[in-house]
């Protein structure tokens, strides 16, 4: 790598912490783009996270919940709570945090990437990773998958850099972000059993990155079962079945199926998916590239550590089964529970078919490594951006765009996989202001905002119908699947004693009214 000049100190810089550099670029990237909606509240399961965070933020000294616990260690919600308690702008603050998950989640794969497939690589992947619909729409929100996801690839990035420190505090956040976060400990621990197979080799003090997750973890369930009598959820989610698992290889193998359509459909991940076959078919077929490519393969992937440690990929081919691995085996656990996963869960996955395609790109174009990657960006990038907001793609013809929007207008969805959850927030205002003083039954997670001035989302709070009292207006919201009807508000059938009312409408997401029906309507 060639010196940069002494006067050009960003580049020195960039040169010399190219993780740091590009965590920074990844963060001032999404403050500027998503800066617009810093006042907009978590949405739909984050306001869970909130709550546990105004929680905790009352007695950060007692890291646990005595009542509405999900069962997820509360790493991310404590943090929340005690910068919460000690800065103002408990919102803004939300935001930073998951701008910094984002930026973190996008600068460890591209971190990654710059050892598989180079500084071009390590961009690429850092924009793919960065513009997908799912990722760019929950760096706006406060659910625990991208905190997840991030400290899971911080883990595989260190791990490749041999750099135990950094490995051993990663997978540490990695485990008190979510429950399933120590599932992320798995692919390193079959990489260092691995190595110590082939080489017969038992340095146990090099696995201190390991077992140190492990330890604290236990020692947190622990300590939490002695302070409050109960290991995981409390069991007032779901009537305890929060963390209940099947029972059947029939039901698992349905929830895999059900894991990897999550996984792939809709979100731009299934046409990389068949880019990486069509790759992989032709470099498969041509004996020079399939000879190229399985040299390249086996070369060493430069770690920054001298030494080499049990878990640490020696190989290109090492890393990239890494990467695999961490996919692998969250969307293999996932399926062990009963409940169905939702998209935002695999957001940890989509990495890995980023360096693959990446990878197979290099190869493509013989004499021109950087000639396949620049088309795969050139075609993913626009499909990506596309699918944040179904305004981007609102100008296509119509067979075109709804095969493009994610997901298309006939799926049904609570809109927190992109963007477009965005729209609630710019008609509840109009909501309030409609149904002004009167009672109001709204399903979650309207009623929260409609019902609470603590986000500032209406001028005057609505209420809910007093029990024994006359009816109020029942609210139907299109991002409640179980209520929304396939054709939309005016194909609404109202209960007996209601009549349709106002509906307020923005893109694709509504809230309609039914109001109890005037007594000339009832005759």
């Amino acid at each position: 790598m060639e010196t940069p000049a002494p006067g050009n100190s960003l580049v020195a810089f960039a040169c010399r912490h190219p993780m740091t550099a590009a965590w920074c670029i990844a963060f001032a990237f999404l403050a500027a783009a998503q800066g617009t909606w810093h006042a907009i509240p978590p949405y739909h399961d984050a306001l869970t996270n909130w709550d546990a965070a105004a929680a905790l933020g009352g007695h950060p000294w007692f890291p646990f919940l005595l009542e509405r616990d999900t069962g997820h260690p509360p790493l991310v919600a404590w943090v929340l709570g005690v910068l919460g308690s000690l800065l103002p702008g408990r919102l803004l603050l939300l935001h930073l945090l998951s701008w910094g998950a984002g930026a973190l989640f996008a600068a460890s794969v591209a971190g990654v990437a710059r050892r598989v497939a180079g500084s071009a690589g390590a961009v690429a992947a850092g924009a793919l990773t960065l513009l997908h619909p799912v990722v760019f729409g929950q760096a706006l929100q406060f659910n625990l998958d991208l905190y997840l996801a991030a400290f899971s690839w911080l883990g595989v990035w260190a791990a490749i850099e041999g750099r135990p420190r950094t490995l051993a505090v990663a997978l540490t956040l990695a485990a008190f972000a979510k429950l399933n976060g120590g599932a992320s400990l798995l692919p390193f621990v079959a990489c260092a059993v691995w190595a110590w197979k082939q080489k017969g080799e038992t340095a146990w003090r090099a696995w201190w990155p390991l077992w140190l997750p492990v330890v604290l973890l236990l020692a947190y369930h622990v300590a939490k079962f002695l302070a409050v009598g109960h290991l995981f959820d409390s069991g007032e989610f779901e009537g305890g079945r929060q963390l209940a698992l099947v029972v059947s290889p029939l039901e698992y193998a349905r929830r895999l199926k059900h894991g990897a359509a999550l996984t792939l459909q809709y979100n731009g991940n299934l046409v990389a998916l068949a880019l990486l076959l069509a790759m992989g078919a032709a470099i498969g077929i041509t004996p020079i590239l399939r000879h190229s490519f399985a040299v390249w393969l086996a070369e060493p992937v430069q770690p920054h550590a001298a030494a080499s440690m049990p878990w640490q990929p020696r190989t290109r081919r090492g890393a990239l089964l890494l990467a695999l691995g961490m996919a692998g085996t969250h969307l293999l656990l996932h399926a062990i529970r009963e409940r169905l996963p939702l998209v935002r869960y695999f957001m940890v996955c989509y990495p890995a078919i980023t360096l693959l395609l990446l990878a197979a790109g290099l190869h493509l174009v013989p004499r021109r490594p950087r000639a396949g990657m620049l088309a795969v960006c050139c075609l993913l990038v626009p499909l990506l951006l596309l699918k944040v907001h179904p305004i981007l793609s609102a100008w296509m013809p119509g067979w075109t765009r709804e095969r493009v929007q994610n997901p298309p207008t006939g799926v049904k969805t609570n809109y927190e996989n992109s963007l477009e959850f965005v729209d609630v927030f710019a008609l509840l205002p109009e909501v309030g202001s409609g149904l002004s003083g009167q009672h109001v039954q709204a399903p979650w997670p309207l009623y929260r905002y409609l019902y609470e001035k603590e986000f500032g989302i209406v001028e005057s709070e609505l209420s809910p119908p007093p029990e024994g009292g006359e009816n109020g207006a029942i609210l139907v919201f299109s991002g409640t699947p179980r209520d929304r009807p396939d054709a939309g508000p005016e194909s609404l059938v109202p209960p007996q004693g209601y009549e349709r009312g106002a509906v307020w409408q923005r893109n694709r997401v509504w809230i309609a009214a039914l109001e109890p029906a005037s007594e000339d309507a009832a005759r």
